[in-house]
């Protein structure tokens, strides 16, 4: 459909309504991850392990959904799924708002509600990656993931001081309201788009049952060199880098005598390192090719994160080293926008839903093996010892890059339109030009 196909990238009136709208709600999503937590503590008096579950009520749509949800989205226009989630969203958000200003919230009312907002999550985030190659060419892909990840950058470095004076000034119940003015900007946005998506033509002789069109998708990211590569390092790095940060917290307060204000200060260079990855990201893979970029942005977060758990504490430079450290580690922002860049281009159209839903199930379902790994063995040996064992781990990552396909590619692989006729598997372990490449992306950094 790409109406916008030989628009230049900053002509591109429907990715500039997409990029505006998402950098808001981007924004948003950050004032709220801080203020749901904050409104079941103080709205509701909550115990530590009853704020634990809101995190399991926001991470459990991805593994129950995901890949259900994949094969949904690959038969259905993206654009209006996007549009509704977003109102679900917003009027998720009223009514948790309506029901504390009312005194008529329970935990099990608002788990049930947060339940429902991160499943419109997982629907938007599935439809949102696989909508973006809709609307900018294959040769503006690199150009168009790095401005939305530098959004996502800028609102972690923004987002959470935001919700904290805002919560402060309003209470957390009202706080929501920014996420939900954010909603409204995101659904109007989309709605003002005006490059027509088609939709979906069936399969011959109708679509396959949906277990069917689940395994396809499976089998498209395990069969495909470059997919499973880029998925397998997203999932060490995930594992690893979330097995550090579940320690992190305790580990700078415990051992490094560190105050929250400093460890919040600390955090953010993490973003602002997002932000700096972002804006340098298309001169750096055109100057260093895919592969080699890719490398690059996982081997900086591997040393910092060794950096980290080796910081010696109560010294003049600790705060420095910890700050310099988190700052390299946000370049791994870089090879988020060679991943997705890549995943889109050779993806036929008809799958990327479902590939992308097998990615996320995949790089998203171990970090909770990576947050549990690391509080065991930080109890059973020590902090410091957990620490550095998850960092060191990280050179796994590496190792596989190294020895993968991606790492000798220069250029983005030829784009793939369509699934090749041939079968319920076909394209699934289609080869790339070995003269072109490739790219990764995660959560504690990649997903």
């Amino acid at each position: 459909m790409k109406a916008s196909a030989d628009v230049p990238l900053n002509r591109n009136a429907s990715f500039l309504k997409l990029w505006g709208g998402q950098s808001v709600a981007l924004l948003g999503s950050k004032v709220s991850q801080l203020a749901l937590p904050l409104v079941a503590i103080y709205t509701l008096d909550a115990s530590p392990s009853m704020v634990g579950l809101i995190g399991t009520a926001t991470f459990l749509p991805y593994l129950l959904f995901a890949l259900w949800a994949g094969a949904w989205i690959d038969r259905r226009r993206r654009l209006p799924i996007m549009i509704t989630t977003d109102v679900v969203r917003g009027v998720v958000l009223l009514g948790i708002l309506g029901l504390a200003v009312t005194g008529t919230l329970t935990m099990w009312i608002m788990l049930g509600l947060v339940f429902v907002f991160s499943t419109c999550s997982v629907l938007f985030e599935l439809c949102y990656y696989s909508f973006v190659p809709s609307i900018v060419p294959s040769r503006d892909l690199v150009a168009a993931n790095s401005r939305l990840q530098a959004s996502d950058s800028v609102a972690e470095v923004g987002g959470p001081g935001l919700g904290g004076v805002l919560v402060q000034l309003l209470t957390a119940p009202f706080a929501l309201v920014a996420q939900m003015i954010s909603f409204v900007v995101s659904a109007v946005t989309l709605a003002s788009i005006r490059d027509r998506e088609p939709q979906p033509e069936p399969p011959a002789g109708g679509a396959p049952p949906i277990m069917a069109q689940i395994r396809q998708g499976l089998v498209t990211v395990v069969r495909a060199p470059l997919l499973r590569t880029l998925v397998v390092s997203a999932a060490l790095y995930n594992f690893f880098a979330n097995w550090v940060m579940a320690l992190f917290p305790v580990f700078a307060v415990r051992a490094l005598d560190l105050n929250a204000a400093t460890i919040g200060l600390i955090r953010s260079c993490g973003a602002i390192g997002g932000v700096l990855g972002a804006v340098a990201a298309g001169r750096l893979i055109a100057r260093l090719g895919i592969g080699s970029s890719y490398l690059a942005s996982i081997v900086l977060p591997f040393v910092a994160f060794v950096v980290i758990a080796v910081t010696p504490a109560n010294t003049a430079f600790t705060v420095v080293v910890l700050t310099l450290a988190f700052a390299a580690s946000g370049f791994l922002v870089v090879s988020n926008v060679v991943a997705i860049s890549v995943r889109q281009t050779i993806t036929p159209t008809d799958l990327l839903g479902r590939m992308n839903a097998t990615y996320k199930f995949i790089s998203y379902g171990v970090i909770a093996l990576g947050t549990f790994a690391g509080g065991v063995v930080g109890d059973l040996l020590s902090l410091r010892a957990g620490m550095i064992i998850g960092a060191v781990g990280l050179v796994l990552n590496v190792l596989w890059i190294l020895a993968s396909p991606l790492r000798p590619m220069r250029e983005l692989p030829e784009p793939v339109d369509e699934t090749p006729a041939s079968g319920p598997e076909a394209g699934a372990d289609q080869e790339t030009p070995p003269s072109r490449e490739v790219v990764g992306d995660a959560p504690a950094g990649r997903g």
